[in-house]
């Protein structure tokens, strides 16, 4: 049996994955073909979810730790706080400024490739950018790949409702050294129409 294009095993969960991207040690499982639109959901989601809890709390981060390193008087701050409630305060805004460490690079790395139509795996390739055959010729289009036909579906973690591709065959850009515009099964289907 031939290997499908964009195909690659991963030697961490000994299975060959469709379209794969990367291994990810956070999720403990492959991205790939099945599950790269989810991938980016979460991390895109997470990031968001992160920098608006740190925005919005931000007046009372600042507040809370004022008083808790010049020692002011708590019971005399209008606000009324308990020392408990500040340090609940401060905990959170470490954890939300941690995990905005963490993912800020992930979305900062994988969005661009996804808009671009490579995998992490194929931008290691020396020319994968340069010779992208995959390139629908724009962010749109090439998140579409992923994502699917544009819809309702793209904002929640469902499986598209219209994917562009099985997993096996990629559609082609328009500049591809092949002048292949579609898949096989596109060009036999069309032949036999004719």
């Amino acid at each position: 049996v031939p290997r499908p294009e964009r195909a690659h095993h991963c030697h961490v969960c000994n299975v060959c994955v469709l379209r794969m991207d990367h291994h990810c040690p956070w999720i403990r499982n492959c991205v790939g073909f099945r599950n790269h639109k989810f991938f980016l959901l979460l991390v895109m989601y997470s990031a968001l979810a992160a920098f608006l809890g740190l925005l919005t709390s931000m007046t009372d981060l600042v507040t809370c730790i004022r008083m808790l390193m010049f020692d002011q008087d708590i019971s005399q701050h209008p606000l009324r706080v308990q020392l408990s409630d500040m340090i609940v305060f401060f905990v959170f805004g470490l954890l939300a400024l941690f995990f905005l460490a963490l993912l800020t690079p992930m979305v900062t790395t994988h969005f661009p490739l996804a808009c671009q139509n490579v995998t992490s795996i194929e931008s290691h390739y020396d020319s994968a950018i340069d010779t992208n055959p995959f390139d629908q010729e724009g962010s749109f289009g090439n998140i579409r790949q992923i994502f699917g036909v544009f819809g309702p579906d793209w904002i929640f973690p469902v499986q598209p409702l219209r994917p562009l591709s099985d997993g096996v065959t990629f559609q082609r850009g328009a500049g591809s050294d092949s002048g292949d515009s579609g898949s096989e099964d596109e060009e036999a289907a069309s032949a036999r129409g004719k």
